[in-house]
């Protein structure tokens, strides 16, 4: 994740590393900044846009949304073991992506969704309850999670 170009903090950075290599005619590593950053799906529009206005910076690859949920795309990929929290912190998360100053939020760098999903984990061993048989179950509601989740990307 984040391996070849590292991890951008705003969708700014990510459309100066992309200007950047428009003027070079990089479409190699272009289309590997793209899809580092989950935004392949942009790479037509942006290809479509006059060079003027790319190299003026007018236009550029991603807006705050667009970047933001491409970095939740990127992170649910590589969630390994536990992907069906991560899915779900991934969908609220993208829900709420139409608010831009919480999408930039989501954005900056070291914010994380594994970092989000142990704050729920944290909290629902605090709803502990032994099931027949003997077994744990650890419970958090969704109202709770949620919560957790945007306190955790609104925080500094």
């Amino acid at each position: 994740m984040f391996d070849v170009f590292g991890e951008f903090d705003s969708c700014e950075e990510i459309n100066m590393a992309a200007q950047g290599l428009y003027e070079e005619n990089d479409w190699e590593n272009l289309h590997k900044l793209a899809k580092e950053n989950g935004l392949e799906d942009m790479m037509e529009l942006y290809e479509s846009y006059p060079r003027e206005d790319i190299l003026s910076g007018e236009v550029g690859l991603c807006d705050p949304i667009t970047a933001a949920i491409g970095k939740l795309k990127v992170e649910r990929a590589a969630a390994k073991g536990w992907e069906f929290l991560a899915e779900d912190v991934v969908g609220y998360l993208m829900g709420n992506c139409d608010d831009e100053s919480f999408a930039r939020q989501i954005r900056k760098r070291g914010k994380r969704i594994e970092k989000a999903a142990e704050r729920i984990a944290k909290e629902a061993k605090k709803n502990s309850m032994t099931i027949p048989g003997g077994g744990k179950c650890n419970y958090c509601g969704p109202m709770k999670g949620y919560q957790i989740i945007r306190d955790y990307y609104k925080e500094a």
